[in-house]
């Protein structure tokens, strides 16, 4: 969407981000299609260059429906993943110098392993008394 966003004039930003917006949370392909056309028509002339970048990129933009409803909502923004960024980053610093590069593998490992438990919902079973 920023990208797209980039060929177009300042006043028009915010109407185009909403057509945009109106794609990518689509709930089929078909309603994504239905609404690309309304974007096609609306600014097809104005802006023939975000209707190209979305076409060629239009597979790409709804990779997101072939996965659960569930979990949309986190793979549409890139927030997810630089949220985990900014925590490896800050949990690096914290070790001035390492001493070999495995520990620093097993320190951003363990960190991934808690990330993706905590999206996905596993919850290991401690044993009684722990």
């Amino acid at each position: 969407m920023r990208r797209a966003l980039d060929l177009a004039r300042e006043m028009d930003k915010g109407a185009l981000c909403e057509d945009l917006r109106m794609i990518l949370q689509a709930s089929s392909r078909e309603r994504a299609e239905e609404e690309r056309a309304l974007l096609e028509k609306h600014w097809g002339k104005k802006y023939p260059k975000v209707v190209a970048y979305l076409e060629d990129h239009f597979d790409s933009v709804l990779a997101v429906l072939n996965v659960p409803a569930g979990h949309r909502k986190r793979l549409r923004t890139t927030n997810h993943m630089e949220r985990v960024n900014q925590e490896l980053k800050r949990r690096g610093r914290t070790v001035r110098i390492w001493p070999n590069p495995a520990s620093r593998d097993r320190l951003y490992g363990a960190l991934l392993m808690e990330q993706h438990e905590r999206w996905t919902g596993i919850t290991w079973l401690k044993p009684e008394g722990a």
